[in-house]
């Protein structure tokens, strides 16, 4: 049996070391994309609410049925669109 078979050359170790963070990084890129893409769609969807006081806000809560409201939108209701 020969040696050359048992013999680790440094070459390979850093190639395979290359590979192995080539595809951390991939894999932090993928990471990062999908933060991305999922912190731009909770900002649009929040950003489609209405504001608490503005004449949309009350319209919606009036339809509402009042069993369904907080007590925090029942005091905003109040405060905002009945006086």
């Amino acid at each position: 049996m020969s040696l050359e078979y048992c013999s680790i050359n440094k070459d390979n170790i850093d190639i395979n070391e290359n590979v192995k963070f080539s595809s951390i990084r991939i894999t932090w890129e993928i990471t990062m994309k999908r933060m991305i893409t999922l912190l731009l769609v909770t900002f649009t969807l929040t950003a489609c609410a209405p504001k608490i006081g503005s004449e949309e806000w009350c319209a919606e809560l009036k339809e509402k049925p009042k069993g369904d409201w907080t007590a925090t939108e029942a005091k905003d209701y109040t405060k905002h669109c009945i006086f």
